[in-house]
């Protein structure tokens, strides 16, 4: 049996020279594949890469559309982290609002507090820059007492309303 680098490709039909590792301008199987001989890294038709790099033009474009793909998603990134601060603010003060709620309908059910139109500050303590007001009014058709609480932190503030049915006292059902 003949040695591999001994063959010569079948297509060549002058005298056979026998191939080797210094000698590859025409590979076994492939014989459309030919060495460049001009060619100092033999690239074949990739034209970028024959030797000379990147130009400046196509790097300030390539950043170009990167920077223009960057700049919408940190500015999304800003949107949400701001949305992710109001939602914390507002389940806080959410919290505070209904625990002021609570303790004014207690208040009104036990008679601690009058009947009428009052406004006070809240009674639980608040955090550092946060302020809870609490408003409650009669409202004489319906017979219940409208409520609200507004807590609020810098320009932000939420507002919560409830209504309370106050049984009045001296009347027999």
């Amino acid at each position: 049996m003949k040695n591999q680098l001994e063959t010569t490709h079948p297509s060549v039909s002058s005298a056979p020279e026998p191939l080797s590792a210094n000698n590859c301008n025409e590979f076994p199987g492939f014989p459309a594949i030919r060495a460049r001989k001009n060619s100092p890294r033999n690239l074949g038709n990739c034209r970028f890469l024959q030797g000379r790099g990147f130009s400046l033009l196509e790097i300030l474009l390539s950043l170009l559309i990167v920077s223009g793909a960057l700049v919408p998603i940190f500015g999304g990134l800003q949107v949400s982290n701001d949305l992710e601060n109001y939602c914390r603010f507002e389940e806080k003060a959410i919290f505070m609002a209904e625990r002021e709620m609570e303790l004014l309908k207690t208040d009104l059910l036990s008679g601690a507090r009058p009947l009428g139109t009052h406004s006070a500050k809240g009674r639980f303590a608040a955090p550092r820059g946060w302020s809870s007001i609490i408003i409650w009014s009669p409202q004489p058709p319906e017979g219940s007492v409208r409520l609200e609480s507004k807590v609020s932190k810098g320009k932000d503030s939420v507002k919560l309303e409830s209504f309370l049915f106050v049984p009045i006292s001296g009347k027999s059902n």
